[in-house]
């Protein structure tokens, strides 16, 4: 790393640490990195085995509270919500999961058969199959919008009465 750069990062480090001390002695909590996941009071979430995220409780890994949370932002709202004990609509957070678990998984199966019909040289096959990616794209993008909505709202809860 160049001095300059180096002396950034090292100041950068510094103040975001400052900041973190000032922030919990005003009595703000903040989600942290702990163990390849992200803990928040007693909630931890990590992701498992098959890609998706769990929300566990951070003392015993064993309970776990909500399970299979396809986007990353989600959880994190969800495990924001139960932190602070507010009442929150699991379903309707769900069905975004759901919507959105549904686009991604279609471009990544509709991307494979795009790099298979480069391959085999079917620009027409490749076109199709292009035209139907870019309609999940487009609904991909309006559902990572309800997401980052849903994360806001959340987020805003950690700032609220101090």
């Amino acid at each position: 790393m160049k001095p300059d750069v180096k002396k950034l990062v090292e100041t950068f480090s510094e103040t975001a640490a400052r900041v973190k001390l000032q922030l919990k002695a005003k009595g703000f909590v903040l989600p942290v990195a702990h163990n390849g996941g992200i803990k928040f009071k007693h909630l931890w979430v990590k992701r498992n085995d098959n890609g998706f995220y769990d929300i566990r409780n951070l003392h015993n890994p064993k309970k776990i509270y909500h399970k299979d949370i396809g986007a990353h932002k989600l959880a994190m709202a969800i495990t924001i919500y139960e932190g602070f004990g507010k009442t929150y609509n699991l379903t309707e957070i769900q069905k975004i999961d759901n919507v959105y678990l549904h686009h991604a998984n279609n471009i990544t199966i509709y991307n494979y058969h795009i790099s298979k019909a480069q391959e085999a040289g079917d620009d027409v096959k490749e076109q199709i199959i292009r035209s139907r990616a870019d309609h999940h794209e487009i609904a991909l993008n309006s559902v990572r919008k309800d997401i980052n909505r849903v994360l806001d709202r959340a987020e805003k809860l950690l700032f609220e009465n101090k």
